[in-house]
């Protein structure tokens, strides 16, 4: 089988944030809260990727560090707790 591709293109500085977990299965509103909170923080989202089981974003590379941030509070994961 040939698949006739036009051109491949690629680009740099990006970065994924997943969240992953088998309980997004039964518990609604995962992606809500992500999504929430990353755009209440600004955090511009390129792509998303999702699964039963993960969700997946593609992030600037500059605002990964925010957005790891911004989602382990959002989740409940931040340090200290």
């Amino acid at each position: 089988m040939e698949v006739a591709a036009g051109k491949v293109l690629k680009q740099g500085g990006i970065a994924k944030l997943s969240v992953v977990g088998i309980g997004m299965r039964s518990h609604s509103g995962v992606a809500a809260t992500l999504f929430e909170c990353l755009g209440n923080g600004g955090v511009n989202i390129q792509m998303i990727s999702t699964s039963e089981i993960k969700i997946a974003v593609i992030l600037d590379e500059s605002q990964i560090d925010q957005a790891a941030k911004l989602a382990h509070a959002a989740f409940g994961l931040s340090a200290g707790k």
